[in-house]
């Protein structure tokens, strides 16, 4: 996980050319991959978050893996529903390795 620090474009998630002087002085610059107080993300924005390509999330959103509502023709979903998400997702993948590890003998309870 990445915090925000100074020197960093939030749509863009680059630092500032303008601020290097922080790197140079040797102080820590660390970028966030997560909004700042936001509840409500574009679908490019949580696309981000997960890691994904916005396509890939915009199938997602189609197939009803995750709710949205719109705000004109833009789709917007809640933060809370991202993170849901990616826990549910995360939680699916370590079941399955689990259970993978189990079969062959690898991992016993």
């Amino acid at each position: 996980m990445f915090e925000y620090t100074q020197g960093m474009d939030i749509s863009t998630r680059q630092p500032n050319p303008n601020d290097s002087k922080f790197a140079t002085r040797g102080e820590r610059i660390t970028f966030t991959s997560q909004p700042l107080e936001k509840e409500v993300l574009t679908t490019q924005e949580a696309a981000d978050w997960l890691c994904i390509s916005r396509p890939h999330f915009l199938r997602l959103l189609k197939r009803g893996r995750l709710p949205f509502h719109k705000v004109g023709n833009q789709r917007r979903v809640n933060f809370a529903d991202v993170k849901a998400f990616q826990k549910n997702r995360r939680e699916a993948a370590l079941n399955e390795l689990t259970a993978l590890s189990q079969e062959m003998g690898l991992y016993n309870l």
